[in-house]
């Protein structure tokens, strides 16, 4: 019997939720449930056409079931790849198998473990001479090429030729690295990597990364010398609370902007001594809102609430402490008036005369052409199926130009 795809990634990743997340719901039914049922189906018909049965008890219907969860385990466990799981792995496997297929599991998890071990060392052989003698495909396995050109990663191959052959060390043969160690001073490197280094600006660190990878084509390392950096004191952390910045700094903060660029200053000062991405929320003092009695502000207003005075408007709110966000318009409990330069919006839409419109005019990657004669007489050759032209003169067609 095959094992159908949706139920081999479950077994693949040892999904101990296969049955638990069954449903009754059709649409919602995941993929492994309906390969299960199929097979389940198909192993009930051939029950019954054995035994000539039409209907079958619960109790068939029972050993059914678990036997079908028992085959399903057999064939994944006989298809499984040993050689590439070490022994905790292959307990995993095991343990997962055995509460799938519902066997009665007495093993001693670190008795079987060590059991494995050592079935497993019986297995290893000694390795060839040389790596070209190691079989193709598990050369093709390994995460690294036969030879190893770079010592970083011999630590991963020996690792994974471990699992099939046993040595104490890793014949010399199997590594080709050429290159040189580098150098001690950026002076001595090859011309093309002199200008990269020394590196005296922060901002460069980012792309040391690809540098190390085009240094290590040529010159073996482990980590770049301190002696190819010639960089400025890193900066600080910034703090967790601002009670614990230098004295000149822990003056200004916490902090309750005027505006954007008294924002902007806060963050640069800080910046000169901390380094950090965002500024974090308690170094600021957010804006509270108005109060809704504006008399609990406090603030002489000689002819009271609402104002009905434009100039008196305009100095009551220069007389709003800045740490009140301070909304536009102003809510009508406060201000009656209209301070602003606009004009009053009209009740009927009928009786707007002014507005003012931001066109942007673009035909494709070109600006629209002034002259729409021209503009019409070249739509018409492209478009011959358009029946109007510009100016647009329908509402209705807006979309459409």
């Amino acid at each position: 019997m095959e094992i159908l795809p949706a139920i081999g990634i479950k077994l693949k990743y040892q999904n101990k939720a296969f049955f638990r997340c069954f449903t009754n719901r059709h649409e919602t039914c995941p993929a492994h449930q309906n390969e299960f049922m199929y097979l389940l189906g198909r192993a009930t018909d051939r029950y019954k056409q054995a035994y000539g049965a039409y209907v079958i008890n619960k109790k068939n219907k029972n050993q059914i079931y678990d036997k079908l969860r028992k085959k399903l385990e057999i064939n994944f466990l006989t298809n499984t790849d040993f050689i590439i799981l070490d022994s905790f792995e292959i307990m995993q496997l095991i343990f997962f198998v055995a509460g799938f297929a519902r066997l009665q599991n007495d093993l001693k998890f670190e008795e079987l473990r060590k059991r494995i071990n050592e079935l497993k060392s019986d297995l290893l052989i000694q390795p060839p001479e040389h790596y070209d003698m190691i079989p193709k495909e598990i050369r093709e396995a390994l995460e690294y090429t036969l030879p190893i050109r770079d010592r970083r990663f011999t630590g991963e191959v020996v690792s994974s030729l471990r699992g099939i052959y046993k040595f104490d060390r890793l014949p010399e043969t199997y590594i080709e690295d050429s290159r040189i160690p580098i150098p001690s001073y950026p002076s001595e490197f090859r011309k093309e990597f002199k200008k990269f280094f020394l590196v005296t600006d922060r901002a460069d660190l980012k792309k040391a990364k690809d540098w190390k990878e085009e240094l290590r084509k040529f010159y073996s390392f482990f980590q770049l010398s301190e002696s190819f950096f010639d960089l400025l004191p890193k900066k600080l952390e910034l703090p967790l609370t601002y009670q614990e910045l230098t004295l000149r700094l822990r003056r200004m903060f916490p902090f309750c902007p005027k505006d954007s660029e008294d924002f902007k200053e806060h963050v640069n000062k800080l910046r000169k001594v901390y380094a950090f991405k965002y500024l974090p929320n308690d170094y600021v003092i957010n804006k509270k809102r108005l109060p809704e009695n504006p008399r609990d502000l406090k603030i002489n207003v000689k002819e009271g609430f609402p104002i009905k005075s434009r100039t008196e408007a305009l100095n009551f709110i220069k007389s709003i402490p800045s740490y009140y966000r301070i909304p536009n318009p102003m809510p009508a409990k406060y201000i009656e008036v209209n301070y602003t330069q606009l004009e009053d919006l009209p009740e009927e839409w009928e009786e707007v005369k002014k507005i003012e419109i931001i066109k942007i005019k673009r035909f494709g990657d070109k600006r629209l052409p002034s002259d729409l004669e021209k503009l019409n007489k070249d739509l018409k050759q492209k478009e011959p199926e358009f029946q109007w032209s510009f100016p647009i003169t329908l509402q209705d067609k807006v979309p459409e130009g």
